[in-house]
């Protein structure tokens, strides 16, 4: 805006309150004591080792280096990464060192997805966010555990489609009989154990117990249709 340095630094000084704008006014009355004109040079130097000293920013730069995503979301990650990076400008002075150390935060499988994608020459970083988070919102659609690298943990997304898989299993039929009994016909049919143990049960079918899926009877076994309604002791006679 073509602002000279103690233009700036005057414009700067309106901008603070409460404690910083006390201490402000404090420092520019005793530079003004001894002759020293306020630049913006001595005003940024001034207001950053009162309120920002460099243990202060050590420890904002030591943070940035071990951010991991661990459990926060792609969006989150970024967010913090980018407000972080400001403190530690050398570690990520051009656009490569800046995806680089963005993808080494992010969980194991998803940086081994896009570790391909920052070759692209007209890849940066904020296109790299971009195509993360949407690769991450995708598999959560879809259900895909995405695995936390930092503890070695799982977390899972589960899909918004039905878990429960239904299969038909055919049946053979062996024999079939009918006998009468007195003005009424009891059928019977032998069948084909085709069942055994199979039969699938993933999602929500599982997770209601590690219970054993209903037994069929074994081959040969003669299994009564009843349409007739007969009583226990008629079809026991019928059978007899």
């Amino acid at each position: 805006m073509g602002a000279t340095d103690i233009e700036k630094a005057e414009l700067a000084s309106y901008q603070l309150k409460d404690v910083a704008q006390t201490w402000c006014k404090m420092w520019r009355d005793s530079r003004v004591l001894g002759g020293v004109p306020v630049t913006w040079e001595l005003f940024k130097t001034a207001f950053l080792e009162r309120f920002f000293p460099r243990e202060m920013k050590e420890a904002k730069v030591e943070e940035f280096i071990n951010l991991k995503q661990g459990s926060m979301t792609v969006r989150k990650y970024s967010l913090k990464f980018v407000k972080l990076s400001r403190y530690a400008t050398p570690l990520v002075s051009t656009s490569r060192e800046e995806m680089s150390r963005f993808l080494t935060g992010i969980n194991g499988d998803l940086e081994e997805d896009c570790r391909a994608a920052m070759l692209h020459d007209n890849m940066d970083l904020s296109r790299l966010m971009m195509h993360v988070q949407q690769l991450e919102d995708s598999r959560k659609r879809r259900g895909v555990r995405l695995v936390d690298s930092t503890s070695g943990g799982v977390s899972v997304h589960p899909s918004s489609e039905s878990s429960l898989i239904v299969e038909e299993v055919p049946v053979e039929i062996l024999d079939r009989q009918v006998k009468r009994l007195r003005n009424k016909e009891i059928a019977t049919v032998k069948r084909m154990n085709t069942w055994g143990t199979k039969g699938l049960r993933t999602g929500a079918a599982a997770a209601r117990g590690n219970q054993n899926p209903p037994q069929a009877p074994a081959e040969g076994v003669a299994m009564p249709v009843n349409p007739a309604g007969l009583t226990d002791a008629e079809v026991r006679a019928s059978l007899a």
